[in-house]
Order: structure tokens, then C-alpha cells, then sequence
């Protein structure tokens, strides 16, 4: 499955960054390769969220560690993560929805 995460860098963070810049695509593809996972992409973004990675697993729970891991460390916060789906497995949602929608009663209705 696909994971979307965003989230804001910290004045510590952006202190080391600053002070010896580098690229950070390997640092957090090893991360998320040590969380059992895949590193799709890896952005900084401008706007309400500094940074923007989109990975694949197998387990959402592995991208939900590693956001704890990083962010123990107190470089990253106000992070966010979302479950992307591909057209072709939205479909398969969409087919589900359709199937137990009978058993949806609207309040109010008898």
C-alpha cells in the first residue's frame, strides 16, 4: 500500500541542516528500508508542511514507527500520515461500498 506523510521540520532540525547541508534522499530511504518498507519519493515542500514522502508498505504501522522514530529525536513535528490507494484499488473500494450499502439506514428512516 501506499503512504503519504507530511510534516513540519524543527528550529533543531533546520539548525543542523543549515550548518552542513546535505542531501537527505539516502538518510530516509535507509530509514524507511530499515523499517521493512519502500521510499517512493522524497520532497521539502513549501507551505503549511516542510517535507512530503511517499512510500509503500506492507503494514501502515511500519511508516507510523518510523515517524515516531524520527520525530523522537525532536527534528520533525505536526506530522501527518495518509493511505493513498491506486485508481484500480479505489475501484475495489468502491465495489465493497457498493455492496453493504443496503445495510445503511439513513437517520430517520425506517
Amino acid at each position: 500500500m501506499i503512504m503519504i506523510t507530511r510534516g513540519r521540520l524543527t528550529t533543531e532540525y533546520l539548525k543542523g541542516f543549515v550548518a552542513a547541508p546535505e542531501d537527505r534522499e539516502d538518510a530516509m530511504r535507509k530509514l524507511v528500508e530499515a523499517s521493512g518498507s519502500k521510499m517512493l519519493a522524497f520532497y521539502f515542500t513549501a507551505g503549511d508542511r516542510d517535507f512530503l514522502m511517499i512510500t509503500e508498505t506492507d503494514v501502515p504501522e511500519k511508516i507510523t514507527a518510523t515517524s515516531l522514530a524520527v520525530g523522537s529525536t525532536g527534528a520533525i513535528a505536526d506530522v501527518t500520515t495518509t493511505r493513498a490507494w491506486t485508481c484500480a484499488e479505489f475501484k475495489t473500494v468502491g465495489e465493497r461500498a457498493a455492496g453493504i450499502l443496503s445495510a445503511y439506514r439513513f437517520p430517520g428512516k425506517h
